[in-house]
């Protein structure tokens, strides 16, 4: 499997579980009124941009590599 398969199922996967489908409870006053869903969104919300953040940092160059074109052989020089 190519990295760029891995990440697209990794992000998906990420995507999948940050959507709150199981939460249907009411607000207790120890979530400061917030429904549980919205603090389990926000919570998720920001695993996934760290997540997407070291993706960034930490496959950029090899996924450039992959997509380079190669000299260009319609260049006059």
């Amino acid at each position: 499997m190519t990295l760029v398969i891995k990440l697209f199922i990794s992000i998906l996967g990420l995507i999948f579980i940050t959507v709150p489908w199981f939460y249907t409870t009411e607000p207790n006053p120890a979530d400061q009124g917030f429904p549980n869903w919205f603090i389990y969104s926000l919570l998720m919300t920001v695993i996934f941009s760290i997540f997407i953040c070291y993706a960034i940092g930490r496959f950029w160059d090899q996924l450039a590599d992959e997509n380079a074109m190669g000299p260009d052989l319609n260049k006059k020089g």
